[in-house]
């Protein structure tokens, strides 16, 4: 007797040509009260989001290559799978004006696109539970702002085809 759960696994051929690795230098973000929409999910990505009135995202352009990681945990009763993303970049110059613009949009309750490498788009966050944004400064070696978002969630990324309302 076959195994109802495994119906609907697909076969993987194998990627050849480049793959680049890490995140472009630049993110965009928004509150999630400003994404009216996000559509529908086809393949594993999303090819329209509609903002709110007058609403775009903000374009934070940052100094380095950023990092993103997804780990996944199954449930104590083992029926599903938990995730949490964590994408970490840097914004170089640590200056009380831009200090201040970062903390103006950090906190909970947004979505972010960020673009890899490769660049294809992936949206961190959804409505009604958005990413959470930190930012930290650095006046160290390095002398800037340390960005980290972080989305705890229970479905996969999603990959963004669409145009960044900007």
């Amino acid at each position: 007797m076959a195994d109802v759960c495994c119906t609907d696994q697909e076969d993987i051929e194998k990627e050849c040509g480049p793959n680049a690795g890490y995140m472009k230098p630049s993110l965009n973000i928004a509150c999630e009260g400003n994404v009216a929409t996000i559509g529908a999910v086809t393949a594993g990505a999303v090819a329209t989001m509609t903002m709110e009135a007058t609403e775009v995202f903000n374009t934070w352009a940052t100094s380095q290559k950023g990092t993103m990681d997804t780990v996944g945990a199954l449930s104590d009763d083992g029926s599903t799978v938990n995730y949490t993303t964590t994408y970490t970049t840097f914004v170089k110059k640590c200056t009380g004006a831009r200090l201040a613009a970062l903390q103006a949009g950090a906190g909970d309750g947004k979505i972010v696109i960020g673009t890899d490498k490769n660049g294809l788009k992936w949206i961190i966050g959804e409505k009604e539970n958005g990413c959470t944004v930190v930012v930290s400064p650095k006046i160290n070696e390095k002398n800037g702002i340390e960005v980290v978002i972080s989305w705890e969630h229970s479905k996969l990324l999603l990959e963004y085809t669409g145009v960044i309302a900007l």
